[in-house]
């Protein structure tokens, strides 16, 4: 009460450590959030299957694993055919992707971003304007280009070169063909979607792919389908990482070194306090009991704000790095429910911790 009552009366002399101590654990449940998120993330063009089917992983080349060979294509449609007849499986779609750029445009190496028709089933983004593709030349391409059905547009393949007609435009990344010009541009099916019942079992039905493919290939569900995720994606997640944990540290070092000062300048100002207190039997120990219960009711509501402040930060946060680089396209924040408690708890150390060294002087 006492400590309270201390707070209520010097509230402008413990504004500095209210803020930082807000601002810290602020960044800290922001920065919590977006490195436990975990993985790459599901690429989006598939993130609307809940179990994916690869073909087995490549050769391993300096630590990293090669591009995975697709199937034969006897093989690839056996397996699409036992997959699609398992129960609660709607479809099973296989994916032809190839190389593809719009004239004028960046793309990283390796990139695959041309997609059969069919795979527009597996997105998390549907079709915006116009149709799906029904002629050789028709293609389906991001709503970001700008070009509208009816329109001309060259896409660069292995092929070179090719012109082709808009008939639609999806809200996200991606040039979709029909699947026979699909077939014939692409190198093999390397991934099986399967899209599942309404009340169906991830888990259940990938138990059972499992069964039917054996060792030619490799079953993905939940968060294993980041496995799927370009190998860049990783280096970039990686970077992310990085900047992400600096910004926690250095937040969490100005957090402790403000409210450092801001105890030792209000310890230095109410000395004569503190002699007169002493004067009338108070022992160093009950004055440091004092500035740690001032500590932590100046921690504790900071904290608070930080941790309620922090939530909405961290969807912000991850949008400004990935528009600048330092995160994959489609990453998300995944929210959890302990991040914000432990900030929280942290806040209220770091408060302890900052009015350490200042309740030694006041004993």
């Amino acid at each position: 009460m006492i400590s309270r009552a201390m707070v209520r009366g010097r509230w402008v002399s413990l504004l500095g450590s209210f803020v930082a101590v807000a601002v810290g654990v602020a960044v800290v449940t922001m920065s919590a959030l977006i490195l436990l998120s975990g993985g790459t993330g599901v690429p989006e063009r598939l993130a609307g299957a809940p179990v994916l089917v690869a073909s087995p992983e490549g050769a391993r080349v300096g630590g990293v694993f090669t591009q995975p060979p697709p199937w034969a294509p006897e093989r690839a449609e056996r397996l699409r055919a036992a997959l699609a007849a398992l129960p609660e499986v709607e479809s099973a779609v296989p994916v032809r992707d190839f190389y593809a750029q719009a004239v004028g445009t960046e793309q990283r190496a390796g990139e695959r971003q041309g997609h059969g028709w069919s795979t527009a089933a597996l997105a998390s983004y549907g079709l915006a304007a116009g149709g799906p593709p029904a002629a050789a030349d028709d293609i389906v391409v991001d709503r970001a280009l700008g070009t509208r059905p009816g329109e001309r547009v060259t896409i660069l393949t292995a092929d070179g070169p090719v012109d082709f007609t808009v008939s639609g435009t999806m809200a996200g990344p991606g040039y979709y063909v029909t699947d026979e010009r699909a077939g014939e541009l692409a190198g093999g099916v390397r991934v099986i979607g399967l899209t599942l019942a309404p009340d169906a079992d991830p888990d259940r039905v990938a138990e059972a792919a499992r069964e039917v493919v054996g060792s030619e290939g490799r079953v993905l569900s939940g968060s294993a389908r980041d496995a799927l995720a370009p190998r860049q994606d990783e280096m970039t997640r990686w970077i992310g990482a990085q900047v992400v944990t600096a910004m926690t540290v250095l937040a969490t070092f100005v957090t402790v070194f403000v409210v450092s000062s801001s105890f030792a300048f209000t310890v230095a100002q109410r000395r004569r306090e503190f002699g007169l207190l002493r004067a009338v039997g108070a022992t160093p120990r009950q004055l440091r009991r004092l500035l740690y219960g001032e500590a932590l009711t100046v921690g504790g509501l900071a904290a608070g704000v930080g941790a309620v402040l922090g939530l909405p930060l961290a969807p912000a946060m991850a949008g400004l790095l990935v528009d600048g680089g330092l995160e994959p396209a489609g990453f998300a924040v995944r929210f959890t429910w302990w991040v914000p408690a432990a900030a929280f708890a942290l806040g209220l150390v770091v408060s302890l911790a900052g009015v350490w060294a200042a309740s030694r002087r006041a004993g």
